[in-house]
């Protein structure tokens, strides 16, 4: 007689459902891994790009399009400072801050004839979640020396601490700006 044995179907379906169950625990803990990469990447990244863009605006402050000095206003949370972000013949108003956990960027064009930038249009854009700290900014003269006159600012330091919620890791990124349009005034 030819055929299998009940032991060598039993063996069989054991052995297959052994390859099954190896393979399913395999997938799930790549697609675990890939979600906890992208997400940490993710924050990485996001911080990153806010480092980038702001350092950017940071060194190309100008006055405004109404003839303002080029700062605003600075506190510890905020800076409020005039740049062409978009490369058009118009200065747009800049306002970066904090919201709570959040650090956002606030964008305002100047409008009419004559021009004035009217604060009901700005557009607020989330660059950062999960932030740590509430002490973004500080302000150095040319002496180095922490300063609050917008008039003595010539460096600016930045500092962004947020937290990677998956798996409690603190990051940190600082940088140091010095305003091209500030350096010898």
């Amino acid at each position: 007689m030819r055929g299998f044995t009940l032991i060598e179907i039993i063996m069989g379906i054991f052995i297959i459902s052994l390859i099954t169950f190896i393979l399913i625990f395999f997938i799930i803990n790549i697609s675990n891994f890939n979600i906890y990469f992208i997400f940490n990447l993710g924050k990485y990244q996001e911080i990153n790009n806010t480092i980038n863009i702001m350092s950017r605006e940071l060194k190309s402050m100008m006055q405004s399009s109404i003839g303002n000095y080029p700062i605003e206003k600075i506190k510890n949370n905020e800076i409020i400072f005039y740049a062409n972000i978009d490369n058009d013949n118009l200065i747009e108003k800049i306002r970066y801050f904090v919201d709570g956990s959040n650090f956002k960027k606030g964008v305002t064009k100047p409008q009419n004839n004559p021009l004035f930038y009217d604060l009901n249009q700005e557009k607020i854009i989330l660059m950062i979640s999960d932030l740590r700290n509430s002490n973004i900014f500080q302000y150095f003269n040319k002496n180095n020396e922490l300063t609050s006159d917008i008039n003595q600012v010539k460096l600016i330091k930045v500092n962004l601490i947020i937290e990677d919620i998956t798996n409690k890791k603190i990051i940190n990124r600082s940088f140091i700006v010095a305003p091209r349009n500030l350096r010898y005034k």
